[in-house]
């Protein structure tokens, strides 16, 4: 009876320690098909706080449904210079002046943002959420509250910095949404919750160069 005891001990040992790792190498294969689909709506607002707000849709291509909580992100444009020097009805580009570090020839970093890291299961804002849930082979779109500068002069110059981009769509290379954050994917047997695994991500996404809608 003891030898039988022993024996199933050990193999429970075994189970929960080989469980763990097949689960984060899961994990990791499942953050690697999380992925921007599309940004837009961007928008300054001043209340509660001055900060920028955007709309960001993700893509969850895997066949699993996931979790994100307890992230943190830099969200940054980064610029490709396609376009500059060229003419435009016969003026060239460079002929609109500016200030060199507010060009949209120079990286800008728009700001941090969180996502999963507050207590409201109905918010659209994805800092408030406690996690934000998206479906196997589905989009989900959210709000992103970037952090926006709240002193005066630094938030024009950002602001300015900004509007130099959208007024040359083709500058955007890519943007990017770097940082860490705790991917949750349900127990095989769903009556253990979620597993989560932290991972550092970078997920890119290459905006289309459209008349109107500048980031989509």
């Amino acid at each position: 009876m003891k030898r039988t005891t022993m024996i199933i001990s050990i193999i429970l040992l075994l189970i929960f320690a080989v469980t763990p790792n097949v689960m984060c190498k899961d994990l990791m294969e499942v953050a690697g098909q999380l992925s921007i689909e599309s940004i837009g709506a961007l928008r300054v607002v001043n209340e509660p706080k001055s900060s920028l707000r955007g709309i960001l849709t993700f893509t969850n291509a895997s066949t699993e449904k996931i979790r994100v909580k307890n992230g943190e992100f830099i969200l940054t444009l980064n610029p490709c210079n396609i376009g500059f020097g060229e003419e435009v009805k016969g003026i060239p580009v460079e002929f609109l002046g500016g200030e060199e570090p507010l060009l949209p020839n120079v990286r800008l970093v728009l700001g941090s943002a969180s996502i999963g890291k507050g207590n409201s299961l109905s918010s659209y804002i994805a800092s408030e959420l406690p996690y934000l849930e998206i479906e196997s082979q589905s989009d989900k779109s959210i709000i992103l509250d970037i952090k926006w500068p709240q002193d005066e002069t630094t938030r024009y110059e950002k602001l300015c910095h900004l509007t130099n981009y959208l007024g040359q769509p083709d500058s955007v290379k890519k943007i990017t949404l770097q940082g860490k954050t705790q991917i949750g994917l349900q127990s095989v047997t769903g009556t253990h919750g979620w597993v989560y695994q932290e991972v550092e991500v970078e997920l890119k996404f290459i905006p289309k160069i459209q008349p109107k809608v500048v980031l989509k």
